[in-house]
């Protein structure tokens, strides 16, 4: 234990392996919370265990991820967004945004959210531009 010292108990089970952890990913259309640092903290403990154990590892934090919250997050921002606000406060704006299309009662914002989701999966240029610009707010 003293020879071996910070190594003690280190193996070489993963030696040449490689693992992927995918881990927290928050959801950027909402405020970040304890629920996402347990599952940070878990993917990074995670991650030097198998450090330990010998494997080359990579971690997957996907800030951003694609999903039908940004379908609602374009519609309301396209509805109700202000760039002014969105610059000096991104995160409170877009929370504020995400709330509002839920508190909504028009029917029909659910299909152009999952309209508008389909176009930025197929690459649709303002869509894109939009989503960027959340995801570095």
């Amino acid at each position: 234990m003293l020879t071996a010292g910070d190594r003690y108990g280190a193996r070489d089970l993963g030696a040449g392996r490689v693992i992927a952890v995918d881990f927290s990913s928050p959801n950027i259309a909402k405020l970040f919370h304890v629920g996402h640092l347990r599952g940070t903290l878990l993917g990074a403990a995670l991650i030097r265990v198998f450090q330990y154990l010998g494997y080359r590892t990579t971690g997957i934090n996907h800030i951003g991820d694609w999903g039908t919250q940004f379908g609602k997050l374009l519609v309301a921002y396209r509805k109700w967004g202000d760039q002014g606000e969105l610059e000096k406060h991104a995160v409170s704006h877009l929370q504020e945004l995400y709330v509002r299309f839920h508190q909504e009662s028009d029917a029909g914002l659910e299909d152009e959210a999952r309209s508008a989701f389909r176009a930025l999966e197929a690459g649709d240029a303002e869509a894109r531009r939009l989503w960027e610009q959340f995801r570095a707010a």
